[in-house]
């Protein structure tokens, strides 16, 4: 992976277009299948070096917690894995 200037500076130019006030990650596996990947320790230390607005981390646990709590508020959740992660995720970034 290269993390070159221009990368930064388009990050930091989409953050400042949107109004992106903060970005939500999903929290690294730390133990069970796939946990410590290189890949993934990779691409959150380049969103904490360069990210132009906090970073807020998400456990799966917690998501998790959210989903068994507060499923009846989640109407429009996408029924796709990729988007309905991504939807779990914004959902916690709310609240």
């Amino acid at each position: 992976m290269h993390l070159t200037l221009e990368t930064a500076q388009a990050l930091k130019a989409f953050c400042a277009e949107h109004s992106i006030d903060k970005i939500v990650v999903n929290r690294r596996a730390t133990s069970g299948q796939g946990a410590g990947g290189a890949g993934t320790f990779l691409i959150e230390g380049v969103l904490l070096a360069t990210s132009p607005v906090p970073l807020v981390f998400f456990h799966s646990a917690t998501v998790a917690a959210t989903e068994r709590k507060e499923s009846a508020l989640k109407t429009h959740r996408p029924s796709t894995a990729d988007l309905g992660k991504a939807y779990d995720l914004a959902f916690e970034g709310l609240n």
